[in-house]
């Protein structure tokens, strides 16, 4: 989507499980505000957190939950939806979800269009702190990314269990912002914020490891080119 062009788009909402889901509340009012026509499929561990008459009320739409729901005619809800996307965004994607998505598995509603999708997909990490650290959280989002998914976060600060670190939602303002405008220096903030993350884990793994001082440099230099080497992305 070309800068400012949400009007008349269609945006699949995707909700995962996790506390995360009333910030896709404001999400929604974000994107119906711009003019965006919203379709929201909630995992059922979603519907946990946030009811799906909720998010009915806010796009204005019905929500799907079911992949075996009666509703589509042709009963290939996974196929309808996806192809009438502009683009899909998980927002929260739990780390359950992001596995799911990394290893291609296709078992509910939301995972199945995800794999049958022909648009962009984005994804929103949401989750504890030690959660996001695990090295298998970790592998699956730089798969992810690999496999040309916008990994967008997550945030760190003060989290629901108490905690404080990685793992926090983007705000609805963010995630509106990398919808709308994706071609503005928000990516490149994105991108460099990725990188910086995939330092942090190098720096832990390498000190884990023993490794010396001047090995440590050696990764920190590394990370640091290739976040230079990205750069601002900017309008063409």
């Amino acid at each position: 989507m070309e800068r400012g062009e949400l009007a008349g788009k269609t945006i699949v909402l995707g909700l995962t499980g996790g506390i995360a889901c009333y910030k896709s509340a404001e999400l929604t009012r974000l994107l119906i505000k711009a003019g965006a026509t919203v379709q929201v499929v909630m995992t059922e561990a979603a519907t946990q957190f946030i009811t799906p008459l909720t998010m009915q009320a806010l796009s204005g739409r019905p929500v799907f939950t079911s992949q075996w729901d009666n509703r589509i005619d042709n009963n290939m809800a996974h196929i309808d939806l996806s192809r009438e996307a502009d683009a899909i965004l998980i927002a929260p994607a739990s780390t359950d979800f992001l596995a799911k998505l990394a290893h291609g598995m296709a078992d509910d509603l939301l995972s199945t269009l995800c794999v049958a999708r022909d648009c962009p997909l984005l994804v929103a990490p949401a989750m504890n702190r030690q959660m996001w650290a695990n090295p298998a959280t970790l592998r699956n989002a730089a798969t992810l990314r690999g496999d040309g998914i916008a990994v967008l976060g997550p945030d760190s600060g003060d989290q629901a269990c108490g905690e404080i670190g990685d793992g926090r939602m983007l705000e609805p303002e963010a995630l509106y912002e990398a919808l709308a405008y994706p071609e503005t220096s928000l990516e490149w903030r994105l991108r460099a914020q990725i990188a910086v993350q995939s330092l942090h884990s190098s720096l832990l793994v390498t000190q884990e490891l023993g490794a010396s001082e001047a090995e440590i440099l050696a990764t920190t230099l590394a990370i640091s080119e290739e976040i230079l080497r990205i750069g601002p992305v900017t309008q063409q």
